[in-house]
């Protein structure tokens, strides 16, 4: 838990500042900012090492967010009558968790992380300009500043696009977890 409140308490841009500083500068290990490196074909071994930070630090707070949620919703469920009688039945500990625990806290993390979807959208562009990932953040916010307005709306109607399909695949991914969930 100690590790889920600093994963949700550092900033991006200083997590991904921190990790340059010590995989790039320290250790000499990973490149630092770019999508392949320069004067090279950039196959996809190249562009995995440069996706290795960028990634990281986009998926440490939501880690580490969801890591919370999941252990809250559990510590709740696992105090419901239905889970006290299924043990009383003499199942054991862990089958009681993992089948009739773990089903119902799903339903939690699968609303979170349908939520945290849109949210990747925003918190992308800081990690974009750190790393100077050319990605979507970066074509934004150029389009914002240059007062493109096409991209822009290409933007906006992208996300919704996106933002629609995430809460379908999560109503259906409800009706997986949950059985007593219908969809009409």
């Amino acid at each position: 838990m100690s590790l889920s409140f600093v994963g949700t308490g550092i900033p991006s841009f200083f997590l991904a500042l921190v990790l340059i500083w010590l995989f790039t500068i320290q250790l000499g290990w990973l490149p630092s900012s770019g999508m392949t490196t320069l004067g090279t074909g950039g196959g996809a071994l190249d562009v995995l090492r440069h996706m290795v930070m960028p990634v990281t630090v986009l998926t440490v707070y939501y880690t580490g967010v969801n890591l919370r949620y999941f252990r809250s919703s559990m510590l709740e469920i696992s105090q419901q009558d239905y889970l006290r009688t299924a043990r009383a039945k003499g199942i054991g500990e862990r089958r009681v968790v993992w089948n009739h625990g773990l089903r119902n806290t799903l339903l939690t993390v699968i609303t979170v992380v349908g939520t945290e979807v849109p949210m990747l959208f925003g918190g992308s562009i800081i990690v974009e300009q750190v790393f100077s990932w050319p990605g979507l953040g970066l074509m934004t916010m150029s389009a914002i500043t240059s007062r493109d307005y096409p991209v822009i709306m290409g933007v906006c109607l992208m996300t919704a696009v996106v933002v629609v399909l995430v809460n379908l695949v999560t109503d259906i991914l409800y009706a997986l977890a949950d059985p007593t969930v219908e969809l009409k």
